[in-house]
């Protein structure tokens, strides 16, 4: 999992991106060519650095053969003070390329794979661009499908920056009578001799996951992975085993909807390995920024969540959670309550938001406590035809301190605030308005204003052009986090499809 670290500094910028999607060109009757190009461009007044980015995804296909590549042109002035999508020093060419052939019961790919085992406790390569994040291999993936049974097998290297280890796995499943699956799964990871020092120990993963229903109202899965470290030195003492647990049970109950997670991780980080998080993802921006996602410790944290979900009427929908987690060596909870009300009148919709929550993480040697009051709500109001509004108010009041000196120093508190508008005018045009404040002591900045115009142009172009100011933040997704930097200036987007 990628962990990035906040820039203080507030840099003004001027973006330009085009994106060209899922271009689809037919030669003959079997031959499909499919494209997507992404071109952007920066440029930071603030330090007089700019970077132009340009990805071009191509795939062909041809009955059950298709062979793809994805180029790049990474153009930075310094990747060290402006490198908005995170892809390093210079480079240009091939980033990515494999061949696939897909059977009706055989599939196999070579080159740059990707592949999940249960649900991804003992194995995740995935490629998630909202937050950057992407621990493709390079090497072979392939599966076999005979009755009841699958088997999938991957094995390969690091595909993106220098290759400093190698990974096999393999994974079998089995369907049984009453709809569940039973499924084993295997990892090694191996490092490679890099020439930077002694390279660290292997990795061993092996583990079963079984799921399926239980009757017509409950949905069960769990898994259970043991990880054991085999260092490479030999006076290297290495790590006791440790181990990687998961559970969800979902309850159907008519208008009710139950859904309940258990993670149980200790002394489980290894590398290309993303579990699951069994803690709340928000869409909410406050909400995102104070995710306790981030700082999960897969070295030693256990825990889980519950949530309710209850259709009163057709118009009214209720939603509640309740997650904790801790650790067994330390003192180091997390506690979300969190509460949702959407409720519609006629055509217009009300969605209110209330969240409390509580962690403690470790910033360098010392305990900080966080306690975070979230408010939030969302109307939807049609004006006429034609045009509809959306506004949505946060705000966040924050209390932070420090175990170690709390018993003679205020805790310190600020709080964040969010206003936002759109105005949408049907079918092909939109104004956005953003305003954020704070009275944190830790910004540079207090306020923050952004403005965006969307517009439609045909049927397969949009333009969208923003000027202002973006604070920046954390953002979670898939169970990566990462900080997006702040944004002074303006953003010209031009996508296009075809």
């Amino acid at each position: 999992m990628t962990r990035c670290l906040a820039l203080p500094a507030c840099a003004a910028l001027l973006a330009i991106s085009t994106h060209v999607a899922e271009a689809q060109f037919g030669l003959g009757d079997a031959t499909q060519i499919q494209a997507a190009n992404q071109f952007e461009f920066y440029y930071d007044t603030d330090v007089d650095e700019s970077v132009l980015d340009d990805r071009l995804d191509v795939s062909a296909s041809r009955g059950a053969f298709t062979v793809g590549v994805t180029f790049l042109s990474h153009s930075p002035s310094d990747p060290n003070v402006l490198d908005q999508n995170g892809f390093g020093p210079q480079v240009q060419g091939i980033r990515k390329r494999w061949f696939e052939v897909d059977g009706s019961d055989v599939r196999a790919r070579v080159g740059d794979v990707y592949a999940t085992f249960g649900r991804g406790l003992a194995l995740q390569i995935f490629e998630d661009q909202t937050v950057d994040f992407d621990n493709v291999l390079d090497g072979f993936y392939g599966s076999i499908s005979h009755g009841a049974f699958d088997l999938e097998v991957i094995g390969g290297s690091n595909s993106i920056g220098e290759p400093f280890q190698t990974l096999k796995g393999a994974q079998g499943t089995v369907a049984i009578p009453g709809g569940f699956t039973f499924g084993l799964e295997g990892v090694l990871v191996d490092p490679l001799d890099t020439g930077a020092g002694d390279p660290l120990g292997s990795d061993r993963l092996g583990g079963a996951f079984l799921g399926g229903p239980l009757g017509d109202y409950v949905d069960t899965y769990g898994e259970y992975v043991v990880r054991r470290y085999d260092p490479l030195q030999d006076d290297d003492e290495g790590l006791a085993d440790g181990h990687g647990a998961y559970a969800n049970v979902t309850l159907y109950l008519g208008r009710l909807q139950i859904l309940t997670e258990y993670k149980d991780f200790l002394r489980y980080v290894t590398e290309n390995i993303n579990p699951p998080t069994a803690f709340r993802s928000h869409t909410s921006t406050l909400l995102n920024r104070g995710s306790h996602i981030a700082a999960l410790r897969f070295d030693d944290e256990r825990g889980g969540f519950g949530e309710a979900t209850l259709s009163l009427t057709d118009q009214t929908r209720l939603v509640g959670s309740w997650t904790k987690t801790e650790a067994r060596h330390g003192y180091y909870p997390a506690t979300e309550a969190y509460g949702e009300i959407e409720q519609w009148f006629g055509h217009s919709e009300i969605i209110f938001r209330m969240a409390e929550t509580e962690e403690i993480i470790r910033e360098g040697s010392s305990d900080i406590f966080f306690e975070r009051i979230t408010h939030s709500g969302t109307i939807v109001q049609p004006l006429s035809e034609y045009l509809s509004l959306d506004v949505t108010v946060e705000t966040q009041g924050v209390q932070e301190s420090n175990r170690d000196t709390q018993s003679y120093q205020f805790p310190l508190e600020y709080r964040d605030n969010i206003v936002s508008a759109t105005l949408n005018k049907a079918p092909n045009m939109s104004w956005g308005l953003t305003y954020e404040w704070s009275d944190s002591p830790k910004e540079v900045d207090d306020a923050w204003l952004w403005a965006d115009w969307n517009v439609q142009v045909g049927s397969r172009h949009q333009l969208s052009l923003g000027a202002g100011k973006l604070r920046g933040g954390q953002l979670c997704s898939g169970g990566v986090c990462k900080l997006v930097q702040p944004f002074e200036g303006v953003k010209l987007e031009f996508l296009t499809t075809f």
